[in-house]
């Protein structure tokens, strides 16, 4: 299994765990493995928060999502560099 492969694999452990901790599922969930840029999850956050229901979850990682802080922040080791899976939760409307 080569590196990247590795990598995704933790990082969708860690995300699966924050689920499981947070007692949602899946569909619950928008998972952001694309590594979008900073400035594009800022201009994505409003539709995101109009769109999905409240307590809905967005995990992204090594990127913000905004200026909101992230309900949780879960760093892990890589085999290069240490990475960070956020969380936030869609607000009540």
């Amino acid at each position: 299994m080569g590196r990247l492969q590795r990598l995704i694999r933790l990082c969708s452990e860690v995300v699966m765990e924050m689920l499981r901790l947070a007692r949602v599922t899946p569909e619950d969930v928008v998972y952001d493995l694309g590594y979008l840029s900073p400035s594009v999850n800022a201009r994505l956050r409003p539709k995101l928060e109009s769109q999905l229901r409240p307590g809905a979850r967005i995990v992204s990682h090594d990127f913000p999502i905004g200026d909101r802080a992230p309900a949780r922040v879960v760093q892990f080791k890589g085999p290069e560099r240490t990475h960070a899976v956020s969380l936030w939760i869609i607000p009540s409307r």
